[in-house]
């Protein structure tokens, strides 16, 4: 997906780059990949499947997990498995951001790199690594999981 203020020609959203893959662009799939654009956290595929299933009964979670493993084949969808065994789900925005995750309630808070581009640059040239992306994750308690006493 195409950061603001981006000239790329990278899609705005889930939806676009799957239109454009010349991948089918079945009703589940569509619908799939407009609950992820209008998701304003990372999604578990159950959720995807209740807010699809809600829309169109005929959704199974087994569409949903063969949608979101073609969505990510396409680079247009990122899971992240953070402290649990099952991945969270958002659009690639092709905007680097990184992760703070609750290891008791599971929330996440994303921020943006500390690191600068031309830093980046000086470590691929020194690990002679191209740098496709970036992931940090940060874990920790947050306060009512603290105070709660986990």
């Amino acid at each position: 997906m195409t950061p603001p203020g981006s000239t790329s020609d990278q899609p705005r959203t889930v939806r676009e780059g799957l239109e454009r893959s010349g991948a089918r662009r079945t009703p589940q799939r569509l619908l799939v990949a407009d609950i992820i654009d209008s998701a304003p956290d990372h999604l578990e595929a159950r959720e995807i499947y209740l807010q699809a299933s809600a829309r169109d009964p005929r959704m199974s979670l087994n569409t949903v997990y063969r949608t979101l493993a073609l969505l990510q084949d396409l680079d247009l969808v990122v899971g992240h498995y953070f402290t649990e065994e099952h991945a969270h789900f958002e659009a690639a925005t092709g905007a680097d951001h990184h992760h703070v995750v609750c290891r008791g309630c599971g929330k996440v808070h994303e921020f943006r790199p500390g690191i600068s581009e031309r830093r980046i640059r000086e470590l691929a040239n020194e690990s002679e690594i191209s740098i496709e992306r970036q992931n940090i994750e940060l874990v920790g308690l947050c306060a009512s999981c603290r105070s709660s006493g986990l």
